[in-house]
């Protein structure tokens, strides 16, 4: 069954059954015979995932008033940054890739980076003022930086579709159009796509 997620308890937890797995939320039991979890970074912090082998990347993208003479709509461009126009006379340049990082928010630093990236695709952009800055966190598999797939354990009902990091327009589409084997056939999974743990810490 599809759950909307504003009825999702963040405090949820899942058991697997006999006939499948129970999600328990609140004070709401959902029954189905596979859970896919597909939770981004939320997978770093919740019990059942914390021990994935992923990684937090951090990234920022900030918006720019189109300079005149620009194209309209700009068309999307990727190349030093990528640049989408947003439609109402701005620009969207992103994005940072983030490993470490001391604030959560947009940094100046951040917005100067990406300032000189969209220039180097769009001269006139070096001069244009900033109306927007925002970010956002992925996940990626530290080592291999392809996605995660698969059983949670060998044989669980319960499953992850993670690790897409920067290239989810790349990748999400083939993956999730297999879910359906992956569920019955886990060795269809691609060897390097399938689900790691972090070692045990003593």
């Amino acid at each position: 069954a599809h759950i909307p997620k504003q009825s999702i308890d963040p405090d949820w937890q899942a058991e697997e059954t006999a006939a499948g797995v129970m999600l328990v939320s609140g004070s709401k039991r959902i029954h189905g015979d596979r859970l896919l979890l597909c939770m981004g970074h939320g997978m770093l912090s919740h019990p059942l995932t914390q021990s994935l082998k992923l990684h937090a990347i951090k990234g920022q993208i900030i918006r720019l008033r189109k300079p005149a003479g620009l194209p309209h709509p700009l068309p999307p461009i990727s190349s030093q940054a990528y640049l989408v126009d947003a439609g109402d006379g701005s620009v969207w340049v992103g994005s940072t890739f983030e490993r470490d990082w001391k604030s959560e928010g947009p940094t100046p630093e951040a917005t100067e980076s990406l300032r000189i990236r969209a220039a180097q695709v769009i001269p006139s952009l070096g001069d244009a003022t900033v109306v927007d800055a925002r970010t956002g966190f992925r996940v990626t598999v530290p080592g291999t930086r392809k996605p995660m797939v698969g059983p949670l354990h060998p044989g669980s009902k319960i499953h992850v579709l993670t690790g897409f990091g920067a290239r989810g327009l790349l990748h999400s589409a083939w993956f999730g159009a297999r879910i359906p084997i992956f569920f019955n056939d886990p060795e269809a999974i691609p060897a390097e796509c399938r689900v790691v743990h972090r070692p045990a810490t003593s």
